[in-house]
């Protein structure tokens, strides 16, 4: 089974988070279609998810994502952090059955 995945990226430097906004954003990868277990390892690289606490599928739409912590580019000093959204094949979203057992694939929830 193949899923539609994008993951956004976000980079904030000292002066663009002084202005309340970020120095660049964009996608390393858009609407991309993967297997589940690409999907799976992509998120499992996240933290943090969109919503929280989510304690079951229940709570969940289907539109919900994950994302990284900030990593500092020890060159620059700027912050990068990267949000990975899954969807069906076809783009429309996935139930919150589906996402949540995604999620927990990734570790991202415990129940």
């Amino acid at each position: 089974m193949l899923v539609q995945l994008s993951e956004c990226y976000e980079i904030v430097t000292e002066e663009s988070a002084a202005e309340g906004d970020a120095e660049e954003r964009g996608f390393v990868r858009e609407r991309e279609l993967v297997s589940v277990r690409e999907a799976i390892s992509a998120l499992a690289e996240c933290s943090e998810l969109s919503s929280w606490p989510i304690n079951g599928p229940d709570q969940m739409s289907g539109h919900e994502w994950a994302s990284t912590e900030p990593r500092q580019d020890m060159h620059t000093g700027a912050y990068e952090s990267r949000s990975v959204h899954v969807a069906r094949a076809d783009g429309t979203p996935l139930t919150g059955w589906q996402l949540y057992r995604l999620f927990k694939s990734a570790r991202l929830v415990k129940k």
